[in-house]
């Protein structure tokens, strides 16, 4: 998940990493498909309560660095604990595997 846009502002949620649907790092079909299983995760969450956004700075993108959480829970490790993504930096890329 490269960035997500909010009202102009390109954020970057930091903590957490998920599978690249363009890039296909490792070059399966599985990655592509739980990459767009996460992305489509995420807008439900987004879609289905307070959002809440702490900002820290930028990346070298440009793009804010940021924890988004709803109704208090943050959305990062809500897709780490349903396996659609993994820790940053140090969780194993397990859609490698």
């Amino acid at each position: 998940m490269g960035g997500l846009p909010f009202e102009g502002e390109k954020i970057r949620i930091q903590g957490y990493d998920t599978p690249e649907p363009t890039t296909n790092v490792c070059g399966g079909d599985f990655e592509r498909q739980l990459a767009h299983q996460a992305t489509n995760r995420l807008i439900e969450l987004l879609n289905h309560g307070e959002v809440t956004i702490q900002r820290f700075g930028q990346d070298r993108f440009g793009r804010t660095l940021a924890i988004i959480s709803v109704d208090g829970v943050d959305v990062g490790e809500t897709l780490i604990s349903e396996s659609l993504a993994r820790r940053w930096p140090d969780g194993p890329e397990f859609w490698c595997n």
